[in-house]
């Protein structure tokens, strides 16, 4: 089972991955960015899982 979760509430941005029972993930404080940087972070847990 896969699950994606995302946070773009506040300043911060955050991507993560659960695969199996292990944890792939991404953060960055980027305010006013988090549209740039959503997908790119998506594509890189999807490469690393």
């Amino acid at each position: 089972m896969n699950i994606l979760f995302l946070d773009s509430a506040t300043e911060a941005c955050t991507a993560g991955l659960w695969q199996n029972g292990e944890i792939f993930s991404h953060f960055e404080i980027a305010p006013r960015a988090h549209t740039k940087l959503l997908l790119p972070m998506v594509e890189l847990l999807l490469l690393e899982a």
